[in-house]
């Protein structure tokens, strides 16, 4: 959530003119912060972690086809 925060915050800021009061843009940027995090958490970071045990097999593979060799 704090990668998406800052710029959620801005953004709010900038189309609401800087009229609104801190917690309006509060109540604004929270759900649209949090939507963000989900969809960053199912699309790009879970999908991320389930191939790191594919990289360790590929390179515990690598790892052990170059000692063989020696």
């Amino acid at each position: 959530m704090f990668l998406f925060g800052f710029p959620v915050l801005g953004a709010v800021v900038a189309l609401g003119g800087q009229v609104l009061p801190p917690e309006v843009v509060f109540a604004l940027a929270l759900p649209a912060t949090v939507g963000l995090a989900a969809m960053s958490w199912h699309l790009v970071e879970s999908p991320a972690l389930r191939l790191r045990h594919w990289v360790r097999r590929r390179d515990a593979a690598r790892v052990s086809l170059d000692t063989s060799a020696v």
